[in-house]
């Protein structure tokens, strides 16, 4: 039996697939994140244990082709990744033609009815990419928390931190968040909170910090205008990222008319989850780009996107939109240890 494997490696999660050419789900597993800027866990190892499990069961010598889709891994760092990616199959046995991307490149092929479209993720990072043939031929930010990712968690993130400090020094407007916060970080606010927060946060691997954007959503609910300043700038940076992707080239060049994509993927949990940011970004777009009705897609499984391009490199037929469909819903409703049977 020929066999593929997929992986979704995320800032804050690893999602490892392994499935027959002909787009039957076969295991599935998880593991810890692995962005080699933002995640505390290291790449190889959670990889090489979340590939382990996978194949348990299963001859890897089957495995026909490997895609990866990796948070991080951009022109930049795409090297470094892919051998700590090939390093990690050989590990375990795997030995086919290995396919290292960003999770860009999955998570569109995980929702998308055809090839081209464009692709706007907000996760623990944020970029939009506009996609031809099921590749990247223009981005937009995607630069990591130190440069950009505006509009993702942990961008959400650092604007409650920073809310919540100006708040406690006296140098900006009172704020719900600055309580959510100091409780979300167990800092006792009758002693000193500011030393305190300073203590919790600074030692915090950067992807941490969008664990703190729930936060500034429940804080924007409960009509914190703070927290609702920062929604609208999120909403916003967001809506002008995916309309940049569209007239960039990937170089120094722009076009001088953008792309006109047929439909719209929305990734990472922060798009994906029902919520002000989901909604307004998905109906700005699709007015400011005239899609029609159905051509906004919510990518809730990345990682079918990975085995759809790995059948792609073992040489087989694209994946039709029904067998994507399947797939999506066997991992999004895998329940792991105990499951009689993932192939049905």
């Amino acid at each position: 039996m020929d066999l593929v494997i997929g992986a979704d490696v995320g800032g804050t999660s690893t999602k490892v697939a392994l499935a027959t050419t002909a787009g039957q789900l076969m295991a599935y597993e998880t593991g810890p994140g692995g962005n080699i800027r933002s995640s505390p866990a290291d790449l190889g190892s959670t990889l090489r244990q979340t590939l382990g499990r996978v194949l348990t069961g299963h001859d890897p010598s089957h495995v026909r082709a490997s895609h990866l889709g990796v948070s991080g891994a951009g022109p930049a760092a795409v090297g470094t990744v892919t051998a700590l990616c090939t390093t990690a199959l050989q590990a375990v046995g795997v030995s086919g033609p290995v396919e290292v991307r960003t999770d860009l490149d999955i998570a569109f092929a995980s929702a998308a009815t055809g090839t081209t479209g464009l692709l706007l993720l907000a996760g623990t990072g944020a970029v939009a990419c506009s996609v031809e043939d099921l590749v990247t031929v223009g981005r937009c930010d995607g630069t990591g928390w130190l440069l950009g990712d505006v509009g993702s968690a942990v961008w959400f993130g650092r604007r409650a931190l920073e809310a919540a400090a100006a708040d406690l020094d006296g140098r900006g407007p009172a704020t719900a968040l600055t309580s959510l916060v100091l409780a979300h970080h167990g800092v006792d606010p009758l002693d000193d909170p500011r030393q305190g927060l300073v203590a919790a946060v600074y030692p915090l691997a950067v992807s941490e910090h969008g664990g703190l954007a729930p936060l500034v959503l429940a804080a924007a609910a409960a009509d914190d205008l703070v927290a609702q300043q920062v929604v609208d700038e999120g909403v916003d940076a967001l809506v002008r990222t995916a309309h940049a992707a569209l007239t960039d080239t990937l170089g120094p060049v722009r076009l001088g008319t953008p792309r006109r994509p047929a439909e719209l993927v929305l990734a990472g949990g922060l798009l994906t989850a029902p919520g002000p940011i989901r909604s307004e970004v998905g109906r700005r777009l699709a007015h400011d780009l005239d899609l029609p009705p159905g051509a906004v897609h919510d990518a809730l499984a990345p990682v079918v996107g990975a085995l759809r391009l790995a059948v792609r490199a073992a040489g087989g037929p694209d994946l039709a939109p029904e067998t994507l469909a399947t797939l999506r819903t066997r991992v999004t409703s895998w329940t792991g240890a105990g499951e009689a049977s993932p192939q049905t």
